[in-house]
């Protein structure tokens, strides 16, 4: 059976046949540049966003990132989600 290096669905594959732990493939540069703040690249090489935000395409269609539920009557200030006016933080 072969293994190809860069298999999704074996990340840790020992391809040398030793009895080393395998570390796990950082795919990181299959979204590089393809992440916009506040989203950001994975291992897995997907964008991700904090817990409290969701992912979203942004208006590039080759990047993704992430808008707090409500938008776009509610946005993110750098560290919470609030409504518009600026004066309320918002929780869903």
């Amino acid at each position: 059976m072969n293994f190809f290096l860069g298999d999704r669905a074996r990340p840790f594959e020992n391809i040398l046949n030793t009895t080393n732990v395998c570390s796990l493939t950082d795919y990181s540069s299959d979204c590089a540049n393809g992440c916009k703040y506040p989203a950001n690249c994975s291992i897995s090489g997907y964008c991700v966003c904090p817990t409290t935000l969701n992912l979203v395409d942004s208006s590039d269609p080759y990047q993704q990132t992430c808008q707090c539920n409500g938008h776009p009557f509610v946005y993110f200030n750098d560290s919470d989600c609030v409504n518009t006016t600026g004066n309320i933080p918002f929780t869903d």
